[in-house]
């Protein structure tokens, strides 16, 4: 995240939000599901396939933000996501450079 999305975030001058950056009282989900609503883009990280960022990416589509799906290349794509774009990296840089490259382009359309 820090050397991959965030420089990739900063050169294209968009602010960043993680749920796990932000201590409050309320319920971790709630706040995400704010976000989600409230923001540009989404960004979904689906390495290790997790069941909550599976739930946010949904949340994201179902009320139309545009998102970019992110992946390492050791994680498998799964079936229900592999007609779906998504960009592959190995290391951090290039994870950067790619991103930077698909947030150009979603900030055109």
């Amino acid at each position: 995240f820090s050397f991959g999305v965030v420089p990739a975030l900063e050169a294209v001058r968009l602010k960043h939000w993680r749920a796990d950056e932000e201590i409050t009282n309320k319920d971790i989900m709630c706040k995400v599901c704010h976000k989600i609503q409230s923001c540009r883009l989404v960004i979904v990280n689906i390495s290790g396939l997790n069941p909550n960022v599976m739930f946010e990416q949904g949340l994201a589509y179902g009320i139309g933000k545009p998102v970019i799906i992110i992946k390492d290349r050791d994680t498998k794509t799964i079936s229900d996501l592999g007609a779906i774009e998504y960009l592959e990296y190995s290391h951090a840089k290039e994870l950067a450079e790619k991103l930077t490259n698909a947030l150009k382009d979603a900030l055109r359309e």
